[in-house]
């Protein structure tokens, strides 16, 4: 990897500037990078590893980002740097995305009456670096945040906020501590850590106060086994916060008298959440941006709304923005009046949404235990929008129901659709939509199964002497696809013909209501194959005794597919006679027609040609009274070759057709530049007479000659 020590000596010297002329600026720099290193979040490079052989160095440049909310100054290390076209976040693996989902932990957060909210202190630098790779996080710094001294070279010793893969190692990390040491704890420790936690904020809502407050201290020895610190404690009861340590509280409610004043606002994932009345309130702040349509979609986007509550209010702000997009309005243009007027109106109405408060939970106060919920969607849509709105029916031990408003009906009738569950396996034969690759994935599940199998009875019967070990086939035989196909196939007909495979073993015929009767059924090696008279033709067992498969189902689908490919897209004849080589599908004909009809390739092959309607022929070209060779379309034709003395030189022919007559007059041109096209053009004249009108194609010769001539267009 190339070295970029120079790159990141210049960034970090132009903070030199920066601080002379703003000493606060300094001071909170100073400070922090003082925390990282005392914290032992980085350490001086050993002096050994200053020169290290293997190249495996890579310097981060830093700087800060202040936080307008927080007020606070923090230093970022921009792993996004590029130097000789790459970066380390590009030479780094994201790794698999083990956040959970924003929207899930707040639909979490608002389930039980009890809500509380955490923070992990310092989240990604309480999770190591290997030694080996902390080379590849170096960075400068002057010794003590003195810039009279020599930068010094450090490396960070755990993962930091900008590196790609830092997201997924701390949440690893975490996860890890839940399963190494969530068995001391109750289940549901365990699951909030995995279930309720988004990057570094724990969200958490419990029914009972003494739920809440064993959670509280289970979650802070859980997570102190791994290394990480819960702090900044926040919750919508008094009780649970007076029994969490003030070192574990949010700096807000240590300073907070609990008996007597009132709970804050605290932001709950973005969202403002109103503790002491445990509602979700919003506040947005008029901008007085520019009145155009970038201006608007600026606006717009910068209102945070995660869980959707304002979305009936912002869909009239879209609305205008969809309606200047398709006037084609630029995005710095002013827009009109039309437009104007409801855009302030929709500003004016935005002061109300600081009266607009929402319930946290979801359940009412003192609805005790759910025993069942249900809920139920409606939605509509219009030329405007789409709407739809969810209830929650709840249900208590009581058989108390909780959206009790006077207008619901107490009895409705309700049709409901019952869907078949399917089993895993199922699942997996639908995944497909190609015959081959399923039987090469059943193939290889049963070769690795087998080798299983095998690896177990040699851990019983292995003997400590030989040592005798076991391979698996890196590639699949014949033998294993036929033994796919074989597998499939039997799923397949005991899920589809059961009844009749059971008649059949116990040697009775099917019953009489069944559709295989007339196939006259046997079974051969456990499969269900067509009867029939041709047992002593010398034909092979499967033509004689095709396989039967159920009609519409996936399996057969996919076989006539393939046999539709083999046969290189021919018809339903070629297609049904090379099916029953092997297998006898009923209603295969009207399969095989919606096979042909499914296919792309034949409907763009066999689809009809298109014909457009011309357009009316120009007035010279329908205006006989004229006399011909008035209206005159030119074209060149050739070359020809021709004998001029001992020599063959090249000449043209030059065509001029009557547009209205079709009469045709024929020129030979010399060359094919403009002077031989004037010649041409003038003996044409000298023979025919005046010409009103000439048409052509843009060739050079034809717009040379009539720039030179001024002649008609």
């Amino acid at each position: 990897m190339p070295n970029n020590r120079d790159v990141a000596r210049k960034r970090t010297l132009n903070l030199i500037r920066k601080f002379k002329s703003d000493p606060g600026y300094a001071l909170e720099y100073r400070n922090f990078m003082s925390d990282v290193i005392q914290k032992g979040y980085a350490e001086r490079v050993p002096q050994d590893m200053l020169q290290r052989q293997d190249g495996k160095v890579w310097y981060i440049p830093h700087h800060a980002v202040y936080h307008k909310r927080k007020k606070t100054l923090r230093v970022v290390f921009d792993c996004s740097s590029k130097f000789q076209h790459t970066s380390l976040n590009d030479e780094l693996f994201q790794g698999p995305d083990l956040a959970n989902p924003l929207l899930a932990v707040l639909l979490r957060f608002r389930q039980e009456p009890i809500a509380m909210m955490a923070d992990i202190e310092g989240m990604f630098h309480q999770v190591r670096v290997l030694k080996d790779d902390r080379d590849l996080l170096r960075f400068l710094w002057w010794p003590d945040g003195d810039t009279s001294k020599d930068l010094q070279e450090y490396r960070m010793t755990v993962h930091l906020f900008g590196a790609i893969s830092s997201p997924t190692c701390a949440n690893f990390a975490l996860r890890k501590t839940a399963d190494d040491h969530g068995h001391g704890y109750a289940e549901e420790v365990s699951r909030t850590i995995k279930c309720n936690v988004y990057v570094d904020d724990c969200l958490k809502s419990v029914a009972t106060e003494d739920q809440a407050i064993n959670l509280c201290k289970d979650l802070r020895d859980l997570c102190s086994q791994g290394g990480f610190k819960l702090t900044k404690w926040i919750c919508n009861s008094r009780s649970v916060l007076a029994s969490i340590p003030d070192e574990y509280k949010a700096k807000q409610i240590k300073e907070l008298d609990l008996d007597r004043e009132k709970l804050p606002l605290e932001r709950a994932l973005g969202v403002q959440w109103n503790i002491e009345k445990d509602t979700f309130i919003f506040r947005v702040t008029r901008q007085d941006g520019p009145l155009t349509r970038r201006g608007i979609l600026s606006f717009v986007s910068s209102i945070y709304d995660p869980l959707g509550f304002l979305a009936p209010f912002i869909l009239k702000a879209k609305q205008i923005l969809q309606d200047l997009c398709k006037l084609k309005c630029g995005w710095d243009d002013s827009i009109s009046e039309t437009y104007l007027t409801p855009w302030k109106n929709w500003l004016a109405d935005l002061e109300q949404l600081s009266n607009v408060q929402i319930d946290r939970c979801i359940k009412p106060k003192n609805f005790g235990q759910v025993e069942k919920a249900q809920i139920h969607h409606f939605c509509d849509a219009s030329e405007h929008g789409y709407g739809s709105a969810s209830y929650l029916r709840l249900t208590n031990k009581e058989d108390e129901i909780h959206s009790n408003e006077p207008e619901v009906r107490k009895e409705t009738t309700v049709n409901s659709l019952i869907v078949e569950a399917k089993s895993p396996l199922s699942k997996f034969i639908e995944y497909y939509s190609n015959w081959n690759r399923l039987k090469r994935a059943v193939a290889w599940m049963l070769k690795f199964r087998a080798h299983l199998q095998a690896q177990r009875l040699c851990s019983v019967t292995q003997n400590t002497e030989t040592g005798l070990k076991l391979k698996t086939s890196t590639v699949l035989t014949v033998e294993d696809l036929q033994e796919a196909e074989r597998c499939i196939v039997h799923f397949e007909q005991r899920k589809a013909f059961q009844q009749e495979i059971n008649s059949l073993k116990q040697g009775h015929p099917c019953v009489k209501t069944s559709t295989l009767r007339k196939l006259d059924p046997i079974m051969d090696q456990d499969i269900l194959r067509v009867g029939g008279r041709l047992n002593k033709m010398a034909l092979p067992s499967e033509m004689k005794n095709p396989i039967i498969l159920p009609k519409s189902s996936h399996i057969s689908r996919l076989i006539l597919q393939q046999i539709h490919l083999k046969v290189g897209h021919s018809g339903r004849g070629h297609m049904l006679a090379k099916l029953r080589e092997r297998f006898w599908i009923p209603c295969a004909n009207a399969m095989a027609r919606k096979t042909i009809k499914s296919c792309i390739f034949c409907r763009r092959y066999q689809a009809k040609v298109e014909q457009q309607t011309m357009a009316d022929l120009p007035q010279d070209r329908v205006t006989p009274d004229e006399p011909p060779f008035t209206h005159v379309g030119v074209d060149y034709f050739g070359p020809i070759e021709v004998k001029r003395g001992r020599s063959l030189v090249k000449r043209y022919g030059v065509i001029f057709t009557c547009l209205v007559c079709r009469a045709v007059h024929l020129e030979v041109a010399s060359y094919l530049n403009t002077d031989s096209c004037i010649n041409a053009l003038r003996r044409f004249i000298c023979r025919r007479g005046p010409v009103t009108s000439i048409r052509s194609d843009c060739g050079t010769n034809f717009i040379g000659a009539n720039r030179v001539t001024g002649g008609p267009k």
